[in-house]
């Protein structure tokens, strides 16, 4: 994901809990070393995600949900 700046594998790690689809839109990624940040992102990426997370909900996926 471009526009935080985001490694694969934080991408990869991503979970529902770290994304933020409302203002202020923003992700939590977990880095290297157990670092955490937030990262601001695009409203269009926002609202990307959230159509995904919605179709992963519709399709039984569970790998982008908290536990």
């Amino acid at each position: 994901m471009l526009n935080p700046g985001a490694r694969v594998q934080e991408i990869l790690n991503l979970r529902l809990c770290d994304i933020r689809t409302d203002p202020p839109h923003q992700v939590r990624l977990h880095g290297k070393g157990g670092k955490t940040r937030l990262c601001p992102i695009w409203p269009q990426t926002a609202q990307l995600l959230q159509e995904h997370s919605n179709n992963a909900a519709h399709s039984g996926e569970a790998n982008l949900r908290c536990s």
